[in-house]
Order: C-alpha cells, then sequence, then structure tokens
C-alpha cells in the first residue's frame, strides 16, 4: 500500500487560504484522527485520506484517482 507525506503540503495549501497551522500541529491532529502514521517503517498518509486536514479545516476538495495534468489543470482553471 503507498502512503504519502500530506500533513506538510496541506499545511501550504491551508496558508494559501489565510490559515496559519503550524506543521506539528496538523501532524499532532491527523494522527489523533488516524489519518497519519508517526512510524518510520511504514508511516504517512493512506491515500484515501488525502485532503482530510483541508476538508476539516473548511476548505472542500476534489479527489480523482490516476488523475492526469490535465485533470488538475481545469479543476484550476474552474476555480477549484
Amino acid at each position: 500500500m503507498i502512503r504519502f507525506h500530506v500533513p506538510y503540503a496541506q499545511e501550504v495549501i491551508l496558508r494559501d487560504y489565510g490559515i496559519i497551522i503550524p506543521k506539528e500541529e496538523l501532524v499532532e491532529f491527523a494522527v489523533q484522527k488516524g489519518w497519519f502514521s508517526l512510524d518510520p517503517e511504514t508511516g504517512g498518509t493512506e491515500k484515501e485520506d488525502i485532503g482530510n486536514i483541508l476538508d476539516a479545516c473548511g476548505i472542500s476538495t476534489t479527489r480523482k484517482d490516476n488523475a492526469t495534468i490535465d485533470d488538475i489543470l481545469s479543476e484550476l482553471n474552474a476555480g477549484h
């Protein structure tokens, strides 16, 4: 199973929306919710949990498996 380290990336997105939360707090929040593991061998975020921090902070997300760069550009052009 692929895992990702996304609390840091979500911190950058939150900052773009004027929401300032230190990375350490986001990691702690994600760990408490079960969205992030600190295990050095298998830690990270499950694919289906990517965006949960943003959702919890009131920023809606769109998820799509196997998105292409064109899919991303389309979302950005639509103002998302």
